[in-house]
């Protein structure tokens, strides 16, 4: 289904896994690890509220999931998210990790009208270059994404347009990917980001 039609699918939230190239990160890297090898989400849930016992960050990202949940259980899902096929009747998530993690949320609560989820399917061959460009622009502003995971995304898209055109000047990478994120490059992200280029 090309990007450009805006039909969406129900598809079971057991056939999509996130995507471990994606720079905003849900999981802490061993318990992404996990999920990678085959854990169960529920497990994952699991250890995460086992941490958020003991750890702040865990119990606000938490509370934050279950108001997400809770918002979906309510009002529905306002925005269906993107999904990439990855093999058969397997998807990897584009955009919405935290959107299928509140899926998942809800089915553990025993809502099980929530194990499919609407999401729009790109086909790999409109996936492009812009796919990072989309995912640092939809998560920027986002008050969890950290200000190392947006260095690092800033970094990656800087490389990525170097690598595309490696005769363009470094300011005007910095530039460009300031415009495409509404940012100023004369943010210190954008420092610390070209150092991790050069």
């Amino acid at each position: 289904m090309p990007e450009n039609d805006r039909t969406t699918r129900l598809i079971p939230i057991c056939q999509i896994r996130p995507d471990p190239a994606q720079p905003r990160k849900f999981l802490p890297p061993d318990l992404a690890a996990r999920l990678a090898s085959g854990a169960s989400t529920i497990e994952i849930l699991d250890q995460l509220r086992a941490r958020a016992e003991r750890d702040r960050a865990t119990r606000e990202r938490l509370m934050e999931l279950d108001a997400l949940a809770h918002s979906i259980e309510t009002d529905g899902l306002m925005n269906p998210i993107r999904v990439i096929p990855d093999g058969d009747d397997r998807y990897r998530i584009e955009e919405g990790e935290r959107r299928w993690w509140a899926h998942h949320v809800l089915v553990q609560q025993g809502n099980e009208q929530f194990q499919t989820i609407r999401a729009f399917v790109v086909e790999p061959t409109s996936v492009s270059s812009g796919l990072l460009r989309r995912r640092v622009a939809e998560n920027v502003l986002r008050s969890d994404f950290t200000a190392i995971e947006l260095a690092r995304a800033m970094a990656e898209r800087m490389r990525e347009i170097l690598a595309e055109n490696p005769r363009v000047k470094q300011g005007d990478v910095e530039k460009q990917v300031g415009k495409e994120n509404g940012m100023s490059d004369r943010r210190g992200v954008f420092r610390g980001a070209s150092r991790a280029v050069a």
